[in-house]
């Protein structure tokens, strides 16, 4: 089964964001580590790889947090 950006959790202006850099739908690693993230640990640790994914496994959960508290915030 393929996994959306979407199914993962990420609402429409980071599923946008990331299709509009091609970057379609989430690789193996970015599946596994970006619901993980949305879990609130402190502390997290994913080792791969180069090219495996980790950099947005990591920075995307993190983006999109902060666009959810900036909106929070707006209201």
């Amino acid at each position: 089964k393929k996994v959306t950006w979407a199914e993962l959790g990420l609402g429409s202006s980071m599923v946008e964001a990331l299709t509009s850099m091609n970057i379609h739908k989430p690789n193996p690693m970015q599946c596994e580590v970006i619901p993980e993230i949305f879990v609130d640990q402190s502390v997290f640790l994913c080792a791969a790889e180069t090219g495996s994914g980790k950099t947005l496994a990591y920075l995307v959960p993190i983006m999109e947090k902060l666009k959810r508290e900036e909106a929070m915030k707006a209201q």
